[in-house]
């Protein structure tokens, strides 16, 4: 027989409680949570084997939900990807935040416990952005939301509460989350020593926070938390209590997975990794077409975005590309055109995150740089107006602006099967960036900003070649020129770990490995 599930919604004036009646025909109930997506709607393609993606996650749960009853909750960071927003990207954050909220109602989440990045653009936008939202606010400590969430499969009743740290908010909607716990716990009417009975409380503050509530209140069962991203394999005890936390932008989904048969003591934990196959055990997936328009309608959003960024060429000294460094160093470029940088580009377009400002900072050459690019189209210069007749005549296309997105078109042809560059060969690599040359030749570049470049790594010289002569050590390349894109979160493989499995400290070693690897052949102008 076909689960029935009865939603009671019971509320007083500042929203008490919800209640939620299972008639089980399922031994398991799974309480499937997330933490820290940032925003992020598809697996960044940065990595040689991408995780997450909300269409995996949506994936992932239909396939649990065969075997096991479902409560899916988030414990915040969910909207933005920094606690202030720039007005560079309002509008496109702004439209990535209420998105995130209409696909969450889409994936089916129950329960939302807000972090402080959740308000980057303040209360106001935050409580508008969910008004229209099935999904249930939770917080305890807060009149924003219900105080608690009761569940009951009797003879299991299970009791969700949901603190926020007011130390990391700015908004002074918090009470002492202590003091609130006391007062949910006080008033049941329940004996703790009940071996059906389960009390799990939801946070946002971090695992010290998370370990104080712990040593405080031995009779909360499970805590599940989320802000420092620590990443729990295995539950972290404290007591009686198990505290657990997955990584940022689902790369991993939790599960508290509860037995509807037995006792506490059948409770247990599972980390689910969030790989691309996993949206195809459901076709068609919603998920991925909600995805497809939301990709398409926030491009024409971050175009309006660049093209209001003031950003003007210094025509004195601007950026060179490969293009000019090719003319004397071909042996580098073409080393350089094995390694995953050259096609870095390529990933943010098979991604449609090519206009992305958080982006494409990293993916490309001089971005928001006044010896750069403001605007991604004039991430490439065509050599000048007679080439640009002379290609137009080919190419069907009467000025330099429709000339450029000619070009991307005959880009995009070439990356859109691009799915991770780093988990290419180095000869198919070349194979692929060969493309690009060719391509960047017929139309008569004159510079070509795209991917991680020569520059990126080697100083800039007015004065060059001659900058070189006699001066063989003199743009030794410096492991901190690498940091900036590889960070803790985009390349956690370089930093060591920490007792809470989160990179910490640089691994000078392995950051080594990793740029010998990069590292160009000696050039002919050093070996003189």
């Amino acid at each position: 027989m076909r689960l029935l599930v009865l939603f009671l919604f019971i509320f007083s004036c500042n929203h008490t409680s919800e209640k939620i009646i299972f008639n089980n025909q399922k031994k398991e109930l799974s309480i499937l949570f997330s933490h820290n997506i940032h925003g992020e709607t598809v697996a960044c393609g940065c990595r040689t084997h991408p995780l997450g993606g909300l269409d995996n996650i949506y994936g992932l749960i239909q396939e649990i939900k065969k075997k096991s009853e479902v409560i899916y909750l988030d414990t915040g960071d969910m909207l933005f990807p920094t606690p202030k927003i720039s007005d560079s990207q309002k509008m496109s954050q702004t439209f990535i935040s209420n998105e995130m909220v209409k696909v969450m109602d889409l994936i089916g989440l129950n329960y939302f416990v807000p972090g402080e990045m959740d308000f980057a653009l303040g209360q106001e936008h935050f409580q508008k952005s969910w008004q229209k939202s099935k999904v249930k606010l939770l917080l305890t400590n807060s009149e924003l939301g219900h105080k608690y969430a009761y569940i009951e499969n009797l003879p299991h009743r299970i009791y969700l509460f949901s603190v926020a740290n007011p130390a990391l908010y700015d908004q002074n909607i918090f009470s002492d989350p202590f003091e609130a716990i006391a007062k949910q716990l006080e008033g049941l009417d329940v004996k703790y020593s009940d071996p059906f009975l389960r009390i799990i409380v939801l946070s946002h503050g971090g695992m010290e926070f998370d370990e104080k509530l712990a040593a405080k209140f031995p009779q909360i069962d499970w805590i599940i938390g989320s802000h420092d991203q620590s990443f729990t394999r295995d539950p972290f005890e404290e007591g009686r209590t198990k505290i657990v936390q997955v990584l940022n932008r689902n790369h991993y989904l939790g599960e508290v997975k509860i037995s509807l048969s037995k006792t506490k003591g059948a409770d247990s934990f599972t980390l689910h990794e969030v790989h691309s196959e996993l949206k195809k055990n459901i076709d068609p997936n919603p998920v991925t077409n909600f995805i497809e328009q939301h990709k398409k309608q926030l491009t024409e959003i971050q175009e309006k975005e660049q093209k209001e960024m003031m950003v003007h060429i210094q025509k004195k000294n601007p950026l060179k590309s490969y293009l000019s460094c090719v003319e004397c160093h071909r042996p580098q470029v073409d080393f350089w055109s094995g390694t995953a940088h050259s096609l870095a580009l390529g990933t943010l377009i098979n991604q449609g995150e090519h206009k992305n400002q958080n982006c494409i900072s990293c993916h490309s050459l001089g971005f928001r740089n006044p010896d750069g690019f403001g605007q991604f189209q004039n991430i490439i210069e065509i050599n000048s107006a007679t080439s640009a007749k002379q290609i137009s005549a080919d190419k069907e296309t009467r000025n330099l602006e429709e000339l450029k997105k000619a070009y991307f078109r005959d880009l995009n042809k070439i990356f859109i099967p691009l799915e991770s560059a780093r988990a290419l060969e180095a000869e198919k690599r070349k194979e692929l960036f060969q493309k690009v040359m060719d391509l960047d030749g017929q139309y008569q570049l004159s510079r070509n900003l795209g991917g991680v470049q020569c520059m990126h790594c080697h100083q800039k010289a007015e004065d060059h070649p001659f900058y070189f002569e006699g001066k063989k050590d003199v743009d030794k390349v410096s492991i901190n020129r690498c940091l900036s894109c590889h960070s803790k979160d985009m390349a956690p493989e370089w930093y060591q770990k920490n007792e809470k499995g989160l990179p910490h400290v640089l691994d000078d070693q392995k950051a080594q490995t990793f740029l010998q690897k990069v590292s160009c052949p000696k050039s002919d102008y050093l070996s003189r």
